[in-house]
This record gives structure tokens, C-alpha cells and sequence, in this order.
């Protein structure tokens, strides 16, 4: 990593945590509205999805918390970066900022925003699945992964949306569809049987087991996270290929 992807890192930074504070300004509570929100949407959707799947609460609420979490997580960071140019094309066409800083914060605050959500589902598993130290290191590797597919995923659509301005309405309409095939609301073991092909065939769904089955679960597989390595390893070189675009975008 170069001096100048470093410096647009802790820019990205500054301007993540500045957006966060503007946002939310003159509020009692701050970003903690969204470690409230949070709790009061688990509460209520898992009090009810509980009852409809006809699962035990212990089960269900660490898992649909912590796939709550990390869903919002990587959709907002992809939609967000999508506007991240076009709405600070002043400061790169007037003002010669690298385009990488608002890409970068687009990442970095909902990094942070989630970080505010993070002690709901941390609550949940540390007191209903149990999960002990090994099992957080085992899903760390698959955590990464998941990591590393969004941010570079989320670095190239914010330059192809430039160009293509009805791109962004095509993501929403994918990650509308994503969200019912991908094991968020409901768990992999209640398809188990069925061996749907719409679901195998889905890579969110190897990104998201291979660090959920560790925390909720407390099981490990090896392939389910070969499987969310090959799927980050496939995206990454996109984003390293995309800033050759960069030159012509301002």
C-alpha cells in the first residue's frame, strides 16, 4: 500500500466520522439512536419470526440479530458508495481531492455505525448461544472475508455508478431479491432438505456462514470458508483494476 492510498485512508476516515457527527447533531443520544433502533427492531421481528418458524428464541434472535446487523452493514455500504462521487464532485474536480477518500468513507462510516449496533447481537450470543473465545477466532478468518468482498464490491460500483446513473436502481432491486434467498430472516438448516439451487447458488450465503456458523452455531467448516475466500479472492481484483478509471472520472 502506497503513501497516497494511506493518506486517502485517514482522510476517509475524518470525513466518515464528520459525516457521523453532522448527522447527528443536537441529538441527545447521538449514534446511539442506532444501538436503540437495533434493539427495538430485533426485539419486535424476533418475537415474531420466532413464533412464524416455530424456533426457540435462544436459536433464533442471536442469529437473526447478528445476520441483521451485517446485512445493513454491507447493502448500505454498497448503495452508499454508489452516491459517494457524484455528491462530493466539487471537492474533486475544484478542490483535486482523490476520489478513493469519499469511496473509503463510505466504507469507514458504516464501519462505524455498525460498530454503534454491535453490542445487540454481542448481547444476544454472549447470553443465548454461548459462544466462547475459540469460537470468535474461528470466525474471524470468515469475518474477513466477508470484509474484503464488501469493500471491494462497494469500491467498484462507486465507479461504475458514475458513469452509469441507473446502475444504483439495478443494485437496489438485486439486493431486494438478496435479501429473501439469503439466509437472514431464516435459517440454513430450516432448507436443509430442500437443496434449493436458487440458495447453493447464492455467495452471500458461504460469506455470511462462514463467520455466523462459528458465533451462533458454534460449529466450523472448513469449506464454508474456502468457499468465502474464493468469493472475496474473485472480487478483490476488480478493485484493483478499477482505479485505472479513476483518471477520467473528475
Amino acid at each position: 500500500m502506497n503513501s497516497s492510498t494511506l493518506t486517502a485512508a485517514r482522510l476517509s476516515f475524518y470525513v466518515a466520522r464528520s459525516e457521523i457527527l453532522a448527522r447527528y447533531a443536537r441529538s441527545v443520544l447521538g449514534s446511539f439512536w442506532v444501538t436503540l433502533q437495533q434493539a427495538l427492531y430485533v426485539a419486535t421481528a424476533g418475537l415474531l419470526f420466532h413464533k412464524v418458524f416455530n424456533v426457540s428464541m435462544a436459536d433464533y434472535l442471536p442469529f437473526f440479530a447478528v445476520s441483521l446487523l451485517f446485512w445493513n452493514f454491507m447493502s448500505n455500504t454498497l448503495l452508499e458508495s454508489m452516491d459517494a462521487l457524484a455528491a462530493n464532485a466539487p471537492m474533486v474536480k475544484d478542490r483535486g481531492f482523490s476520489p478513493d477518500i469519499f469511496l473509503f468513507a463510505a466504507f469507514g462510516r458504516n464501519v462505524l455505525i455498525s460498530a454503534h449496533a454491535l453490542p445487540v447481537p454481542a448481547v444476544l450470543i454472549a447470553t443465548l448461544s454461548g459462544c466462547s473465545l475459540g469460537s470468535l477466532l474461528l470466525a474471524l478468518p470468515g469475518l474477513a472475508s466477508f470484509l474484503v468482498a464488501t469493500a471491494s464490491v462497494s469500491y467498484v460500483l462507486g465507479i461504475v455508478a458514475v458513469r452509469y446513473r441507473d446502475f444504483k436502481r439495478l443494485v437496489e432491486s438485486v439486493l431486494q431479491v438478496a435479501f429473501l434467498v439469503t439466509p437472514i430472516l431464516w435459517k440454513p438448516s430450516f432448507v436443509a432438505d430442500q437443496r434449493l439451487a436458487i440458495i447453493y447458488a447464492n455467495p452471500l450465503v458461504y460469506l455470511f456462514d462462514a463467520w455466523r456458523e462459528p458465533l451462533v452455531e458454534g460449529t466450523f467448516s472448513p469449506g464454508m470458508l474456502g468457499l468465502s475466500a474464493a468469493t472475496a479472492l474473485l472480487c478483490f481484483p476488480a478493485a484493483v483494476l478499477a482505479p485505472r478509471q479513476l483518471s477520467r472520472i473528475a
